[in-house]
């Protein structure tokens, strides 16, 4: 009921309009969270596990 009346009223466009800020922000907190996951992990091959590669 409620996604019917929004969609009459406002047309669908208005399920995306707060979109684009939240993309940005969650966007940038995944791509930096990733980057630095992925330089812990380099560093903790190279300092705990010497002996073995890290592709």
């Amino acid at each position: 009921d409620v996604f019917q009346c929004i969609f009459r009223q406002e047309e669908i466009l208005s399920f995306w309009k707060d979109f684009t800020p939240y993309f940005y922000r969650i966007g940038a907190h995944t791509i930096l969270s990733f980057i630095f996951i992925e330089q812990f992990n380099i560093r903790y091959q190279r300092r705990i596990c010497k002996n073995e590669t890290y592709m």
